[in-house]
């Protein structure tokens, strides 16, 4: 079983493969400058990205991704649980996959809704 296959075994919620703006930095460092990137897949249980940063698991960090159906980004708290380096070796570029922390239950029900909405178009491509 190569990496991909493991990782997508353990997942509990369906990905949304779409390019959503994501703009993150660590929670410890709120003074650094908001990092920004585009979403490989996202799902309600987290996200994965590209950075040029190389972070730690176990590491938190802010993260506002923006959904076109909505005004103002969707901020979260996430946990870093894998940073891989790119395989072009020469390139500083490390996917990062993040678990998403505790929402508030407003939030989550906003998240879950967007989640939805671009699951089922996914879905209708596909079709």
């Amino acid at each position: 079983m190569n990496d991909e296959s493991k990782w997508i075994s353990l997942r509990r919620h369906p990905r949304i493969s779409w390019g959503f703006i994501v703009k993150f930095r660590p929670q410890d460092k709120t003074s650094a400058e908001w990092e920004a990137s585009t979403i490989k897949d996202i799902s309600e249980g987290g996200c994965f990205f590209y950075s040029s940063t190389k972070y730690q698991p176990g590491q938190i960090l802010e993260i506002r991704v923006q959904f076109p159906s909505l005004t103002e980004p969707m901020q979260f708290t996430g946990e870093v649980k894998r940073c891989e380096s790119s395989v072009e070796k020469k390139s500083n570029i490390y996917g990062i996959a993040v678990c998403f922390l505790g929402m508030d239950e407003q939030k989550k029900k906003e998240f879950t809704r967007t989640i939805t909405f671009f699951l089922s178009k996914q879905q209708k491509g596909k079709g």
